[in-house]
């Protein structure tokens, strides 16, 4: 499966989320869909919980866990609290649902910076995933070495 197979699953997986999300009070201004929430981070699916509740986020959360995504993991947006004061509800409520399932050894987690956390069901697969630096890149490299030890033989002879 890729990135864009498990993106589509999540897609498909997380319309009851954003229907349920319609309700929300702030929905008309600022509405959760899909579309305009998952992404692509680092090679991974990646999923904005911003503009969702805390219910629906860890409703979103438990869907992507048990997505069994080929990626082998994603990324979750949770946001860092800025807009209440410094202090995120949403972000303490997933990082206390993913040490849960941490401990009962279904997952691993990291985070990526304030407000992202990286979560891994499957290392083989996220390492996979992952995009390289690639053939090109090295061959770059290897000329500009072969290029500085060139200059430094012709300064030495």
């Amino acid at each position: 499966m890729s990135l864009t197979t498990d993106l589509q699953s999540l897609e498909r997986l997380l319309a009851p989320v954003a229907e349920q999300s319609r309700a929300l009070p702030w929905a008309k201004e600022r509405a959760w869909r899909p579309s305009t929430h998952l992404s692509a981070s680092n090679g991974l699916p990646a999923i904005d919980l911003h503009d969702l509740s805390v219910r629906l986020a860890l409703d979103a959360l438990r869907i992507a866990i048990d997505a069994d995504l080929g990626t082998g993991g994603f990324v979750l947006v949770t946001g860092r609290g800025r807009h209440t004061g410094g202090h995120s509800k949403l972000r303490d409520a997933v990082l206390d649902a993913l040490a849960e399932r941490r401990d009962r050894g279904e997952l691993a987690f990291r985070p990526l910076g304030p407000g992202r956390v990286e979560v891994v069901m499957a290392e083989d697969r996220v390492k996979a995933a992952r995009p390289g630096l690639g053939l090109v890149f090295w061959l770059l490299v290897a000329l500009v070495a072969l290029a500085v030890i060139a200059a430094i033989l012709n300064r030495l002879g």
